[in-house]
């Protein structure tokens, strides 16, 4: 906000805008967040039901820290709510008792404590630890069996122990889609074969559970390419 080349900016598509300072537009954005966090606090305390949770942790390219805190609930009418609770940065590293701390926070802040149904995570380990610690706390609702780990992390870890019989294979598939994506002339090379040209290599990673399949799938597609890619090397 004290840029003059942003303020440039703004005023050439609206002269008469008004500019606030960083330090205005923050305090009328965390006002704001308070304001509508106190409304939904008072939204879930007349709740008569309980709260589940999903929460998971991120780091972002610049190595910052992030947990994401869901709550989940069915109203009287028995429709299903799902709505962000929090999202915090970590400013500890990621061991049971610290994200146990983030949770509580978060928990804490809303008045939930007596609330808390079950918590789904992955099988992290550090997830694990957070959840000895908070079984531990005498002072919630939530007992140790209302953990509920991802079947849909249990279920790719078991697709990915199965494909290590493919390690090798799928290493060497992984390597050609870097090299035909390393650069825009080698993806141009790579088009010259294809008759859709909308049609790109896929290169899996692990956070998205589901792309081991997707570049799969278009490898199956693009099997011919991607051997006359090979042979053009």
């Amino acid at each position: 906000m004290e840029s003059k080349d942003f303020n440039r900016i703004l005023t050439l598509l609206k002269p008469n805008v008004k500019i606030f300072s960083a330090d205005t537009v923050k305090r009328r954005i965390m006002g704001e967040f308070e304001v509508k966090q106190q409304k939904l606090k008072e939204k879930i305390l007349n709740l008569d039901s309980q709260i589940s949770f999903t929460t998971d942790c991120w780091t972002s390219s610049n190595n910052i820290a992030f947990m994401g805190l869901t709550g989940h609930w069915i109203d009287e009418d028995w429709k299903l709510h799902a709505t962000t609770l929090d999202f915090l940065e970590l400013g500890k590293s990621h061991t049971g008792i610290h994200l146990y701390e983030a949770l509580m926070k978060v928990i804490d802040t809303y008045e939930i404590n007596h609330k808390m149904l079950g918590i789904t995570l992955d099988n992290a380990l550090n997830n694990t630890g957070m959840i000895k610690e908070l079984d531990a706390d005498d002072g919630s609702s939530f007992q140790n069996f209302h953990h509920i780990r991802c079947f849909a992390h249990v279920l790719n870890l078991g697709a990915h122990a199965a494909l290590n019989v493919l390690a090798k294979d799928l290493e060497m598939l992984r390597n050609l889609i870097k090299k035909i994506r390393s650069s825009p002339l080698s993806e141009e090379k790579f088009k010259t074969f294809q008759v859709d040209t909308t049609l790109k290599p896929i290169l899996d990673v692990p956070t998205r559970w589901n792309s081991t399949a997707d570049m799969l799938e278009r490898a199956l597609v693009l099997k011919v390419l991607l051997l006359l890619s090979i042979n053009k090397r």
